[in-house]
């Protein structure tokens, strides 16, 4: 196996660098610490994958890489994937990893690459609360997936101080204003109890009515849950998990089969009292019950075509 896409290499990297960005910090230099800390997390993101196989690391368009993964090299090339390819493929290694987490990741590397590759100054002016408490969070699932934490990473003491950084995230404040003024727009349109509880028991999920309030949304399906700001039905947005086949081919049919699809919720839209809640920090603070669903459907098996070699 190549040193450039193992596991421990990568990992051990990752260490180096967020202890640079961890001394910038100290030393109140914050453009370096995003600098060191946005490279620290691409690297820790490609352990995790090179966790489950190294060749999820390497440059799929390069056979060198490839065979080097695979612990078979022939030459000393290495290439491997971009930030962006790691942070998509990271959402198939944990429920917790996003469109929300994967966009600020590409964000943050957007703006390395421009500090690196150009004349701009991204990182300058960035204010630390709008970016440090979700990187820590991002941080901690990507080390979770590994079964790792931010002690094992940091040490005990930049730990503390790094959960700190998150307890620090403005997601809290937010979710409970936003819950407040939901309860009162529907306490306002419905003023007696009676009022509230005959909506709570006819509003219905209707899935083309929803549909347009999550025109905003990453979501792939959509289900129905109760709303935590006040109790009638709404509409949740997942995205994608994993997909399996549960039923074997029907012999009079057998061209379909049944696929069972997990979708990981991502966003809630109540259309009675206009509750919007975005990612899983929202939804986890509004103690929102409903952490996934299921769809079945009927689809035609997808073959792949002849060979033509016969």
């Amino acid at each position: 196996m190549t040193q450039a896409f193992e596991a421990i290499s990568l990992y051990a990297k990752s260490k180096v660098y967020i202890g640079r960005a961890i001394a910038a910090q100290k030393d109140g230099n914050l453009e370096d610490f995003q600098l060191w800390a946005s490279l620290s997390i691409e690297l820790l993101g490609k352990a995790a994958l090179a966790e489950i196989h190294p060749v999820l690391v390497a440059d799929p368009d390069n056979i060198d890489s490839l065979f080097a993964a695979c612990g078979k090299p022939f030459s000393v090339k290495r290439r491997s994937i971009m930030a962006k390819t790691v942070f998509e493929r990271l959402s198939h290694v944990s429920k917790q990893f996003l469109k929300d987490e994967q966009d600020f990741c590409m964000e943050l590397a957007n703006r390395r690459n421009a500090e690196l590759h150009s004349g701009e100054l991204p990182f300058v002016g960035m204010r630390a609360i709008a970016w440090v408490p979700k990187m820590w969070k991002v941080c901690k699932i990507i080390l979770e997936s590994q079964n790792k934490t931010l002690i094992d990473w940091i040490g005990a003491e930049d730990a503390s101080a790094a959960e700190e950084e998150i307890a620090k995230a403005p997601t809290l404040k937010i979710v409970y204003a936003k819950l407040k003024a939901s309860k009162a727009k529907f306490e306002s349109k419905f003023p007696t109890e009676a009022d509230r509880e005959s909506i709570r028991t006819t509003t219905t999920f209707d899935y083309l009515a929803f549909l347009p309030l999550f025109k905003d949304s990453a979501g792939d399906s959509y289900d129905a849950a109760i709303c935590p700001a006040c109790g009638c039905k709404c509409g949740i947005s997942g995205e994608e998990w994993s997909e399996e086949i549960t039923n074997a081919e029907d012999p009079e049919e057998p061209w379909l089969e049944f696929v069972d699809t997990v979708y990981v919720v991502s966003a809630l839209r109540c259309k009675i009292c206009e509750l919007k809640l975005d990612g899983q920090d929202e939804l986890e603070i509004a103690d929102v019950q409903n952490k996934e669903f299921m769809r079945t459907e009927l689809r035609e098996a997808d073959y792949e075509p002849d060979y033509g070699n016969d």
